[in-house]
């Protein structure tokens, strides 16, 4: 039977990750390349003690360890950091006793794994997901019958229904009743063809009240191509329907009005000059002279074509700026009949619809922006964490350990197929996907489902 010595010398060989070992009076009998490696000095370090070769918070951590390893006499699992800023390292640490027999002291050995890059990646995962979280708009991810799995803050300020409450429900539980069934058939028809879709929607919140949202439906694909669930992005819109209801309440007064009230009429000749001399006082108050010879060239068209000519224009008084219309047409040989019109509501409320639906568009523009360039940072670490993977499976691993890293594995390719699915999402929105043709075998892909 090997002794303790004999078993630390075959383990300093075997294990190429960090190791040494210590004896109870935390003096390094024994460390492996690596962990040389780590110190960044080829000096010995054998009879030496972690405080004289690590950095202050690293030594009482270790020798805390020491103390709970002699104690426990078992296995003591730790994480630990090493450096700061930029360069520090994150390592898991498993410390064990090795007692000794009588005749020989006991002895603490340590394995440390490097967990730098999978902390990072961790980090950045919290941080999109605090991002999302933090997004102006909602964000709902089903799994592939529809089932609510994720819903974002915004979706819970804008319906009223927290997380734990949507959760495991269907969208339904939003519907208002106001669209019809076809339009709901006609949306999942699209996304279950595989295809994106767009549209307005009439919601209720859990409060009951009504409200407006442009929504954007994309199906989550696997790297198969099977459909592995839906990701919904939705603005609230409300405002900007409220927008469009005013003006359509202000566009209808103003005709009222117009309807009520004649417009000014009066004649003016080819020279421009007005020929309605009770008039001149009453015009020149709502097509001053700066107006008159800005519309000139519509005034010599509506001569010279004999069509009606529209000419707009602004008026400023003390208090406000009104908007005006000016309408030319061809009433004899030598004169036009000038009809002027107050289109001032109808100018404002079409600037708060197109500033409305800017707004709109930038934050979609922004949210597209920050889901590509989130996907690309996430993608980096992981593409490292996926590379040592494989250089870890090539290494001599103890059954424990090959475990470990089956899962750390498996977790990694479920993020990089996350970070895929939202990267492709945010390609449809911006209109950069592109649609491969790959031949495949029908029976080979279907029979599973089927079965």
């Amino acid at each position: 039977m090997m002794d303790s010595k004999q078993t630390i010398e075959i383990l300093k060989n075997l294990i190429t990750t960090p190791f040494f070992c210590k004896n109870a009076r935390g003096e390094y009998l024994l460390v492996n390349a690596s962990f040389e490696r780590l110190l960044g000095s080829a000096a010995p370090v054998e009879g030496k003690k972690a405080r004289d070769i690590l950095d202050e918070d690293f030594a009482a951590e270790d020798e805390h360890r020491d103390r709970e390893a002699l104690g426990r006499r078992g296995i003591v699992n730790y994480d630990i950091e090493l450096g700061s800023g930029e360069r520090k390292r994150t390592f898991t640490c498993r410390k064990m006793l090795l007692p000794g027999d009588g005749s020989t002291e006991d002895v603490i050995a340590c394995v440390m794994n490097e967990t730098t890059a999978r902390v990072n990646t961790e980090e950045m995962l919290r941080k999109f997901s605090m991002g999302i979280d933090q997004s102006p708009a909602s964000i709902i991810i089903t799994d592939p019958d529809g089932i609510i799995r994720y819903v974002n803050a915004t979706f819970t300020r804008v319906t009223g229904y927290p997380a734990e409450e949507a959760i495991g429900q269907n969208p339904r539980i939003l519907k208002s009743g106001v669209q019809t069934i076809e339009f709901y058939r006609q949306m999942w028809d699209t996304i279950k063809s595989g295809r994106p879709w767009k549209g307005e929607m009439l919601n209720r919140t859990k409060g009951g009240s009504l409200y407006w949202e442009i929504a954007s439906i994309s199906p989550i694909m696997d790297r198969k191509g099977d459909i592995t669930g839906f990701i919904a992005v939705k603005e609230d819109i409300t405002h900007l329907k409220k927008v469009e209801e005013e003006l359509r309440i202000a566009e209808e007064k103003n005709r009222e009005i117009l309807d009520a009230i004649p417009d000014i009429m009066f004649k003016m000749n080819r020279a421009g000059t007005i020929l309605d001399p009770a008039l001149v006082r009453k015009i020149r108050g709502i097509f001053p002279e700066e107006a008159r010879e800005a519309s000139t060239p519509y005034r010599i068209r509506a001569f010279e074509t004999g069509d009606i000519q529209i000419f707009e224009y602004p008026v400023t008084s003390r208090d406000d700026v009104l908007y005006y219309e000016a309408r030319f047409i061809l009433s004899g040989e030598d004169e036009v009949l000038v009809i002027i019109r107050n289109i001032t509501e109808r100018v404002r409320a079409e600037r708060e619809m197109r500033e409305a639906r800017e707004t709109a568009e930038s934050a979609s523009r922004s949210k597209s922006d920050f889901l590509a360039n989130m996907s690309h940072e996430i993608r980096t670490p992981l593409n490292s964490i996926t590379g040592f993977i494989e250089l870890l499976r090539k290494s001599s691993l103890a059954p424990e350990q090959e475990e470990y890293l089956d899962i750390i594995s498996r977790s990694a390719e479920s993020l990089v197929g996350i970070i895929n699915d939202i990267l492709d999402f945010s390609k449809i929105e911006s209109g950069k996907i592109e649609i491969e043709d790959i031949p495949f075998n029908p029976f080979q892909e279907f029979e599973p489902t089927i079965e």
